[in-house]
């Protein structure tokens, strides 16, 4: 059975809202998220978990339109949206991708998804989260059913299930983890889209390397944060853990 690349998006974002609707070059951010993710549905399957209040019916319209598979449920229990999506697809193995993360890296994922899979046996939770060395908004948790099941039947906190994996990542005794790590320290810069500050400077990452290079990746953001110091405090601002 194929992988499972979650990716979860909601309208209801008190300071950003409508955010994966916003759009640059004509397309909604949503839009760049999927793009990058297309090439890896021979090697995974693809679909948008969403609330099921009415304002989210624009991202089930989009998904519609596009023929993206969608799944709703819960808006506060983010793990219960998870549990109940990768149930219903009978997943194996789930990769956890935000909304928000419109730059998320294909090739980065593939890697992490081949660890992985060579170490079904030893590993029960793969990111690059744990401990940062790859940019916020190049965020990938990759997990297998029977963790994310044992999460969403223990996990208590209001904070554990709106975030879904901090269960697992907290408990370090009950789960095998690993953490993907670059060979250079790039946590500080940041490509995820929470604020209006964030949307406009991943703009000027896209509407300069799009065109010509609709996957640019870490390379690119590195150069264009080297090469123009005015925006670099826009990229440079600390990370908060998922």
């Amino acid at each position: 059975m194929l992988p499972l690349i979650i990716i979860q998006a909601r309208l209801g974002s008190s300071r950003l809202p409508k955010k994966v609707l916003k759009t640059i070059l004509g397309k909604p951010l949503i839009h760049y998220t999927l793009s990058r993710l297309k090439d890896l549905q021979n090697r995974a399957k693809i679909v948008i978990a969403t609330t099921n209040l009415a304002i989210d019916d624009e991202i089930a319209n989009y998904c519609k339109e596009k023929q993206v598979d969608l799944f709703r449920g819960s808006e506060a229990n983010v793990l219960e949206r998870y549990f109940l999506c990768a149930q219903n697809y009978r997943a194996e193995t789930i990769i956890r991708i935000t909304g928000d993360c419109p730059l998320v890296d294909p090739y980065l994922l593939e890697k992490m998804l081949d660890f992985y899979l060579k170490n079904l046996n030893t590993y029960d939770y793969v990111s690059n989260v744990l401990d940062r060395s790859y940019p916020k908004g190049l965020d990938i948790e990759i997990f297998n059913y029977k963790t994310l099941k044992k999460a969403y039947f223990e996990a208590q906190t209001n904070y554990q299930k709106e975030h879904v994996t901090p269960y697992i990542y907290q408990n370090p005794k009950l789960f095998n983890l690993y953490n993907f790590r670059d060979t250079d320290d790039h946590s500080l810069i940041n490509v995820s889209v929470d604020t209006q500050k964030d949307f406009d400077f991943v703009e000027k990452l896209i509407k300069k390397y799009y065109p010509t290079n609709p996957l640019f990746g870490l390379k690119e953001i590195k150069e264009y944060c080297r090469s123009n110091n005015e925006v670099q405090s826009d990229a440079t601002h600390l990370s908060q853990n998922v």
